[in-house]
């Protein structure tokens, strides 16, 4: 017995100290790389100085002719009407088919004053007369303490805008406003919203011209603008 137990316990102490074999590790499989992608090289443009230089010098002659011969082309015009014509037959010339479409456009008609004047945008339509009146700047304190009841005011360009002097002098019982220019020139007012009345500018000769008179006497003025619709073309 006690050799068996002596055997048992040498085959125990066997068992017990003999290595273990690890179990295999998997080895990872190595992540693919992918290839750059091949960059495309700019081509660089080439512009042919020539035929730029040739194009340059077409459009300014024909803007030339435009300007000096056919002049100022507002809608509905002897002169609108004249360049769209001309520019067809270029574009004819060029090989283009072309074709004139007509078409109506609103136009505000100025009449009862004798000077170059215009109509402010968004000035209020009408036909008014009164005596014209000196406002100065039209600021408020340019205003007669007496008011412009019934008087077309006159102002000088400057300081305030348009829609402000209209605003006082309407404000003050003024049936119109002329204003002219504070520089050599006529100019184009816009006003930022329609006026209650009528609303015209003049240019700095004239204006200056009107205040000389207007130093010595009163003067009748009246101011007519309409809208009507008239031709154009494109």
């Amino acid at each position: 017995m006690l050799a068996l137990a002596a055997a048992l316990l040498a085959l125990g102490m066997a068992c017990s100290s003999a290595p273990t074999t690890p179990p295999p590790t998997s080895t990872p499989e190595p992540t693919p790389t992918l290839a750059p992608n091949p960059t495309s090289t700019p081509v660089p443009l080439v512009v042919d100085t020539e035929v730029l230089d040739l194009a340059s010098t077409r459009a300014f002659v024909i803007l030339e002719e435009i300007l000096e011969e056919l002049g100022h082309r507002e809608s509905a015009t002897d002169q609108e009407s004249a360049a769209a014509m001309y520019l067809q037959t270029k574009l004819q010339d060029l090989g283009y088919e072309t074709e004139i479409q007509q078409f109506i456009v609103e136009h505000v008609s100025l009449a009862g004053m004798e000077f170059a004047v215009s109509a402010l945008d968004e000035s209020g339509l009408g036909d008014v007369s009164g005596i014209l009146t000196p406002v100065g700047l039209a600021m408020p304190g340019d205003i007669p303490e007496a008011g412009l009841e019934g008087r077309i005011a006159f102002a000088k360009r400057g300081v305030i805008t348009f829609q402000s002097k209209a605003e006082n002098v309407f404000e003050a019982g003024a049936v119109g406003l002329a204003i002219y220019n504070n520089v050599s020139g006529p100019f184009r007012g816009v006003l930022v919203g329609q006026s209650e009345f009528p609303v015209i500018s003049l240019p700095l000769a004239d204006g200056e011209a009107v205040q000389d008179l207007l130093v010595d006497s009163e003067i009748d003025a009246s101011i007519k603008l309409t809208l009507e619709n008239l031709p154009s073309q494109t």
